[in-house]
């Protein structure tokens, strides 16, 4: 939900060198959905101008039946 990872050029997911995904190679690929959500939270950003990552953590937060504790 950050942002950190994008669509390469053939579709899949491309991977920012040194991250989980680069590393353990265990990520992708990404079902449609959740470029869907992407896409939409980086243009909720866009239009706040803050980052996904900002967008993402305050949804966690206010989102109502989500017992999740983000740790930042």
């Amino acid at each position: 939900m950050t942002g950190r990872y994008q669509r390469d050029g053939d579709g899949g997911v491309a991977m920012p060198s040194g991250s989980r995904g680069d590393v353990t190679g265990r990520f992708g690929p990404f079902p449609e959905r959740w470029w869907s959500v992407l896409a939409a939270v980086e243009a909720v950003a866009e239009e706040l101008s803050a980052t996904p990552a900002q967008v993402a953590l305050r949804w966690v937060l206010d989102a109502e039946g989500v017992a999740t504790i983000p740790i930042v």
